[in-house]
């Protein structure tokens, strides 16, 4: 059986209600992120095949945006050193 003393993301499951809608909160903003994040993983493929040849100066923002974003929602946290 599991330890009914266990915590899920810092609450106790002592409300099963308040666990479930923290739990379904988390999932939600998670999704929306996603979502962001493949738009703008679209933007960037719109621009390199805009540019073409000069993709590389001329679409550094957007891929710049794209893997920080792609590593913070990875990682929970910002790369250093990458940032608009």
């Amino acid at each position: 059986m599991s330890d009914p003393n266990r915590e899920f993301s810092g609450l106790k499951p002592v409300d099963p209600v308040e666990s479930y809608n923290s739990r379904d909160a988390k999932v939600l903003s998670t999704l929306v992120e996603l979502e962001k994040l493949k738009m703008l993983r679209e933007d960037v493929g719109a621009c390199y095949a805009r540019e073409q040849v000069n993709h590389f100066a001329n679409c550094k923002e957007q891929a710049k945006a794209y893997i920080e974003m792609m590593h913070a929602l990875r990682f929970g946290k910002k790369l250093p050193g990458v940032g608009l």
